[in-house]
C-alpha cells in the first residue's frame, strides 16, 4: 500500500477548547487502560502549570492506596492532547510522583510482578 492510498484518522480532539474539556478528554483516553501493573480506577483528570505551560494529567490509585500517575499531556495548538514522553515530564511531576518516576527509571519496572514473569517465563 503506498503512502497515497492510506487514509489518515484525524486525531480524536476534546468537546470543547476549556481546560475541564481537556482534562476530561485526558481522563477518557487514560480510563480504558493502565499502564502501571497496579493501578487502577478511580482514575482523575488534572492540571499542572510550570513555567507558564499547562500539563494535563491522569492519575490512578494502587493496592496501597497511593496516587500514581498514568500519562501526562500537552495541548496541542490544533486542539488536541499530546502525550509527552516521561523524560519530558516537569520536574514538579516528580515530588508529586516519586515513586512513578523510581518505575520510569527502573531497569525493569515490573519487579517479581506477575506482568514481569508472564515476560521471562
Amino acid at each position: 500500500m503506498s503512502k497515497s492510498d492510506r487514509v489518515l484518522l484525524p486525531k480524536p480532539k476534546p468537546r470543547g477548547g476549556t481546560q475541564k474539556d481537556l482534562e476530561d478528554f485526558a481522563l477518557a483516553l487514560c480510563a480504558s487502560y493502565s499502564r502501571l501493573p497496579d493501578a487502577h480506577a478511580p482514575f482523575d483528570a488534572s492540571t499542572l502549570v510550570w513555567q507558564g505551560r499547562p500539563y494535563i494529567y491522569v492519575t490512578g490509585w494502587d493496592g496501597g492506596r497511593n496516587r500514581r500517575l498514568l500519562e501526562v499531556f500537552q495541548r496541542h495548538p490544533q486542539h488536541f492532547l499530546e502525550p509527552i514522553l516521561a523524560f519530558q515530564y516537569p520536574p514538579p511531576f516528580r515530588d508529586l510522583f516519586n515513586q512513578d518516576y523510581d518505575i520510569l527509571y527502573s531497569p525493569d519496572p515490573w519487579g517479581d510482578s506477575e506482568h514481569s514473569q508472564r515476560i521471562q517465563g
